[in-house]
């Protein structure tokens, strides 16, 4: 990804010594790290990702991880997980960004397949408030309506195309 495209980024601390890693965005993670951690001098920076919606990729990397994570009052937050280094550096980048390039692009194929915001939103079988939060990164459509949203433009671009 461009360093234009990046918003932020999506950060892996791990604890020294431990199989702890927080998972967490901001702009700038050395920064960060010291106010993560009562003693920042425990934590290793391990890994970062920068994405154009962190938020979306880092709440799709807790989803995943899931089965992972750390209760609460061990740690304050959410977002600690029982992973290793292996694991973390593992991960594939597109299988946590892939939705933002759909994003980028719904707008776009949106006006190519002649419909407004709201005509989209009526046959996916949302608010016309859910397709502008799409549209603009302030929240990204489930699997469903992915699928959804995939099927109703494939088949208006198909219908402009034949028209």
């Amino acid at each position: 990804m461009k360093q234009d495209q990046i918003n932020g980024y999506i950060y892996f601390f791990k604890i020294k010594n431990k199989n702890i890693v927080k998972i967490g965005v901001s702009k700038n993670p050395k920064r960060r790290k010291k106010a993560v951690y009562s003693d920042p001098s425990k934590l290793d920076i391990i890994r970062t990702i920068g994405a154009k919606y962190p938020y979306r990729a880092e709440e799709k990397l807790h989803d995943y991880f899931e089965n992972k994570r750390l209760e609460q009052r061990e740690y304050g937050h959410k977002e600690w997980f029982n992973l290793t280094r292996k694991e973390v550096m593992s991960i594939n980048e597109e299988d946590f960004l892939y939705k933002e390039k759909v994003m980028d692009k719904l707008k776009s194929l949106r006006l190519e397949a002649g419909l407004t915001q709201m005509k989209l939103a009526a046959k996916v079988g949302v608010s016309l408030t859910t397709i502008r939060n799409w549209e603009n990164g302030v929240s990204n459509p489930n699997d469903e309506n992915m699928e959804k949203l995939k099927e109703v433009l494939q088949s208006e671009l198909n219908r402009s195309i034949s028209a």
